[in-house]
């Protein structure tokens, strides 16, 4: 576009009062979700259900978020009860909120990682064939990019020791 440099953005200005979800210090976001029509940029949900074993052995809760059409694939991800769901609860104002208080954040190629790389939370981010991340790639100090051709194949031990909770 011939612009030779792009800053970065600054999303300090994006808050909101998070306590009325009423969370323990210490949670990582997971943001399983994505554009329906695109399911193939979504790590199943199956990978979700077992990273969250890896972050409660932590001592961490495992917080799902997203929008009111992914409340039933984070119920499914939270059936165990080791996982909490904000699905359809959450403003964008509130995943910023969410993300600079978070130990870390794990999710598909999807807007709210966008919004949680750029307000400072250590990210991974899930990448299929399905998009570039040398093109589309969250922004930030500390955003981990993992990708595969398909991302069924990206084994839960690969995430979670990318996933370096603070």
């Amino acid at each position: 576009a011939g612009i030779p440099k792009t800053p970065f953005p600054d999303l300090s200005w994006l808050t909101s009062d998070i306590s009325r979800f009423d969370l323990p210090d210490r949670y990582a976001l997971l943001i399983p979700g994505g554009a329906v029509h695109r399911p193939d940029k979504r790590w199943p949900a199956e990978s979700y259900r077992e990273i969250v074993k890896s972050i409660a052995a932590e001592g961490v809760l495992p917080l799902v978020i997203g929008g009111p059409d992914e409340a039933e694939l984070a119920a499914e991800i939270t059936a165990d009860g080791a996982a909490k769901s904000l699905a359809g609860e959450t403003s964008f104002a509130d995943i910023a909120e969410l993300s600079r208080r978070a130990a870390g954040a794990v999710g598909n190629d999807t807007g709210p990682m966008h919004i949680a790389a750029i307000c400072g939370c250590p990210s991974v981010v899930l990448f299929s064939k399905a998009s570039n991340p040398d093109i589309t790639a969250p922004r930030g100090d500390d955003v981990t990019i993992l990708q595969r051709e398909k991302l069924a194949d990206l084994g839960v031990s690969e995430v979670a020791e990318a996933l370096s909770l603070r």
